[in-house]
């Protein structure tokens, strides 16, 4: 467990982390503001893959650059329940859904673990850029906050 939490750290520190939302409601009404679909991770406490798929994403600059300017992140716990159980049902976490702003499905959810390649190809198809994935900031980028906040700080 302390090397998940290490390596966790060591990518914060290596890249501009995901701004996560910790709080579906908020995240969902930062995606209707914007128009941006929302990147809903949702996991479950003590997970040790759901904190790896954080250190991941956010050890890649490029895709933690995609995320942030392309999507309104959120992460949900399932423990909580303070999102659509019934909309984001899974029994496998984590489970990363992109939603629309009226919250229909882009795609399949990716159930799992998920490595960094497979998730920059769902997200080239779903929500193209004019430039190369991850170029060019997108109006009101920096709507979103670090986990941290709410319910998001108690992986």
């Amino acid at each position: 467990m302390r090397l998940w939490t290490a390596l966790f750290l060591v990518s914060l520190c290596l890249a501009e982390p995901v701004r996560w939302q910790g709080k579906f409601d908020r995240a969902l009404a930062l995606s209707r503001q914007s128009g941006k679909p929302m990147a809903v991770l949702v996991i479950e406490r003590g997970c040790e893959a759901c904190k790896k798929v954080i250190a991941d994403i956010n050890a890649d600059e490029t895709l933690s650059r995609c995320i942030n300017t392309r999507t309104v992140p959120v992460v949900v716990i399932k423990e909580y329940e303070d999102y659509p159980v019934e909309l984001l049902y899974t029994l496998v976490y984590p489970t990363l859904f992109l939603l629309t702003p009226d919250e229909r499905f882009l795609a399949d959810p990716l159930k799992g673990p998920v490595d960094s390649a497979r998730l920059r190809r769902l997200l080239e198809e779903k929500l193209p850029d004019k430039g190369a994935l991850g170029g060019g900031e997108r109006e009101g980028a920096d709507r979103a906050v670090v986990v941290g906040e709410g319910q998001g700080a108690s992986l």
